[in-house]
C-alpha cells in the first residue's frame, strides 16, 4: 500500500507520495523532496510521537522522500503520513502498489494528532485522483466531520492518535474493514437540506410592504441566477432586500456542496460548514469596502481562495459598491466572465472556481439624496457621472438586472403585495426545475449562464417580438451584451410564470429590468 499526503495548490492541489528507506549506517533521520522548515522539524515530532506511542524508532538510517521532488512541501500535515510510512517500512510488511491511502495529520509529542486545515479539500482531491481510503485527524472540531457528508462510499477514518492510525493502516493492508474502537468511520450523509420552508437566519420578505418591483426583480434574479444591482437613496429598502434575498435561493445539490466544502476547507477565514438542516444553504459572502484585491480575488503567498471563490455556488454581496477601490471592484469582471480565477505561482497555473451570483448595492449619487422627494440633491451631473464611473462600464455591462429601490406609497397595494419568502422561494424552485430539464446534459443549468452562442436556441422570439426588440434596441442604444441579458431575463420571467414561450409581457419586463445604466449614469430618467 502506497502512502500519500496532500499539498494545497489552489483547487486541485498535489498528491505527495511518502516513501521511506532504511539502510545500515550511523542512526539518522533525513527528509528530502524540497521540505520547508515545518516539514524538516517533523523529524523530531515523529521520533517523539512514535516513542511515546509505544513504537520503537528504527536504529537504522532513515531516509524519507516526498515526491514529486520539484514541489515545495509546506506545513505540518505530512507528520502522520511520515510516521506511518516509517512504521510500515520497519515492520517489513509487503504491500501492493495497487492500493493507495491518503494520510493527513500533525503530530503532538505525546502521539496525539492535531487537526489540519484543508482536510475536506484534500479528501475530495484524493477521491478525484483515484484514492478511496483516507486516515484523517478526529480532532476536527465540533461538527467538522459533517464536511465529508458528500464523499460517497469511500473509506474515511478519523483517528485521535498514532497508535489508532497504525491499527487502521494494518487493517487496511490486510484487506479488513474493521474499525478500531478509538477510530471513527465517517459515513456519507444525505445533503441538500429542505427545499421549502423559511431558511433560519434570514428575515421574511413579507416585512417589506410595498416595493413589489424589487421583490419581483429578486425572484427573477434568484430563478435565473442573474447578477443584480439595486440602487436608490438611503431608506429606499436596498439593505432590507439584500438581507432577505439569500432566503429565496435554492439549496445546493450534493455536487455543489462538495465543491463549496472543498474551497472553504482551504481558507483560513472561512466560517461556512455543513451543519444540521443548514447543510444545503449556499454561502453568502459580504466583504467590507476596504477589502484589498488579493483578499477579494485570492492568491498571495499562501494561494488562499478569495471572497469570489468562497462565494462559489452562492452569493457575493457588495454593499456601498461605489466605496470600493475602483481597481478592486473592476477585477470582478474576469471572474464573472470565466467563472474561475487563475494565478501563476512559481511557473505553474493555479486556479479556484468562482461561479457566484453578484448583488451590488449603492446610492444613486455621492450625497445619496438623488431620488428623495423631501430633499434636494446638490451633486453636479459630472460628479454623479464620476461616481458611477467607479464601478466601470465593463463590469456594469455584465450586471443583467438593475432595479431602483424607491420608497413606494404603502396605501396602494398592487397585485403580489405581501408575498412571503416561502412563496417567493417556491416560485424560484419551480423555475429552477424547469431550467434543469431544459439544460439537461449541458455544462450550465440556469438561464443566467446561457452562452451567447446558445441564446438563439433557448430564448426564441416570435416575429412580432423580434421586431419589437429591434425597435427598443434602436431607441435605447443597448449593447450586444445587453440584448443577450434581456433575452435571458425574458426566458426566466417566462419560466417563473410557467410559460413555455416568451410573451410580450416577459420581454417588456426584461427591458424594464435592464434599461438603467447604459449611457445614463445619473438616472435622470427616473426622477
Amino acid at each position: 500500500m502506497l502512502i500519500f499526503s496532500y499539498a494545497s495548490r489552489g483547487y486541485e492541489g498535489e498528491l505527495i507520495k511518502v516513501e521511506t528507506d532504511l539502510r545500515r549506517g550511523m542512526p539518522g533521520f533525513d527528509i528530502v523532496g524540497l521540505p520547508d522548515s515545518a516539514v524538516r522539524e517533523s523529524r523530531e515530532r515523529v521520533r517523539a510521537a512514535l516513542r511515546n506511542s509505544g513504537f520503537p524508532f528504527p536504529r537504522e538510517r532513515v531516509l524519507v522522500n516526498l515526491a514529486p521532488a520539484g514541489i515545495k512541501k509546506e506545513g505540518a500535515s505530512l507528520d502522520l503520513a511520515i510516521a506511518l510510512s516509517i512504521l510500515m517500512k520497519s515492520a517489513k510488511i509487503k504491500v501492493s502498489d495497487d492500493d493507495r491511502i491518503m494520510v493527513l495529520g500533525e503530530l503532538e509529542l505525546s502521539g496525539r494528532i492535531r487537526s489540519v486545515k484543508g482536510a475536506s479539500g484534500a479528501v475530495a482531491s484524493g477521491i478525484s485522483q483515484g484514492i478511496d481510503s483516507f486516515i484523517i485527524p478526529s480532532a476536527l472540531g465540533e461538527g467538522a466531520n459533517d464536511e465529508f457528508m458528500y464523499m460517497g462510499k469511500h473509506k474515511v477514518y478519523a483517528v485521535p492518535d498514532v497508535k489508532t492510525a497504525a491499527s487502521m493502516l494494518y487493517s487496511l493492508i490486510e484487506g479488513k474493514d474493521e474499525v478500531d474502537i478509538f477510530a471513527q468511520k465517517i459515513q456519507p450523509g444525505s445533503g441538500g437540506g429542505t427545499q421549502t420552508g423559511l431558511k433560519p437566519g434570514y428575515p421574511d420578505f413579507f416585512d417589506m410592504q410595498g416595493m413589489n418591483s424589487v421583490k419581483r426583480a429578486m425572484v427573477i434574479a434568484a430563478a435565473g441566477r442573474h447578477h443584480v444591482l439595486i440602487f436608490g437613496p438611503p431608506g429606499g429598502g436596498k439593505s432590507m432586500a439584500s438581507n432577505r434575498f439569500p432566503g429565496i435561493l435554492p439549496n445546493l445539490n450534493d455536487e455543489q456542496a462538495l465543491q463549496v466544502s472543498r474551497i472553504h476547507s482551504f481558507s483560513e477565514k472561512s466560517g461556512w460548514s455543513f451543519t444540521g438542516n443548514l447543510s444545503g444553504m449556499p454561502p453568502v459572502i459580504t466583504p467590507h469596502h476596504s477589502i484589498k484585491k488579493e483578499q477579494l480575488i485570492g492568491g498571495g503567498t499562501k494561494l488562499q481562495p478569495g471572497d469570489v471563490s468562497l462565494a462559489h455556488n452562492g452569493l457575493l454581496i457588495l454593499d456601498e459598491a461605489a466605496e470600493f477601490n475602483p481597481s478592486v471592484i473592476r477585477s470582478l469582471r474576469t471572474a464573472i466572465e470565466n467563472r474561475r480565477v487563475e494565478f501563476i505561482h512559481k511557473g505553474k497555473r493555479v486556479w479556484y472556481p468562482a461561479s457566484f451570483q453578484l448583488l451590488l448595492l449603492m446610492n444613486p449619487c455621492p450625497c445619496g439624496r438623488l431620488g428623495q422627494e423631501q430633499t434636494r440633491c446638490m451633486c453636479r451631473p459630472l460628479e454623479i457621472h464620476r461616481f458611477w464611473k467607479r464601478i466601470g462600464s465593463p463590469l456594469l455591462d455584465r450586471i443583467s438586472i438593475r432595479v431602483p429601490a424607491v420608497p413606494e406609497d404603502l396605501s396602494i397595494q398592487p397585485d403580489g403585495a405581501g408575498l412571503t419568502t416561502d412563496e417567493m422561494r417556491l416560485q424560484v424552485i419551480k423555475a429552477r426545475q424547469v431550467q434543469q430539464k431544459r439544460f439537461s446534459g449541458k455544462l450550465y443549468t440556469v438561464n443566467g449562464e446561457i452562452p451567447a452562442e446558445h441564446i438563439s436556441s433557448f430564448c426564441t422570439l416570435s416575429g412580432f417580438l423580434q421586431g419589437l426588440l429591434n425597435e427598443i434596441v434602436c431607441k435605447s442604444y443597448f449593447s450586444a451584451r445587453a440584448v443577450h441579458s434581456i433575452l435571458r431575463i425574458a426566458r426566466t420571467s417566462a419560466d417563473v410564470e410557467g410559460s413555455a414561450d416568451i410573451q410580450e409581457k416577459h420581454l417588456l419586463e426584461a427591458v424594464e429590468l435592464r434599461k438603467y445604466g447604459d449611457g445614463d449614469f445619473f438616472w435622470k430618467s427616473l426622477y
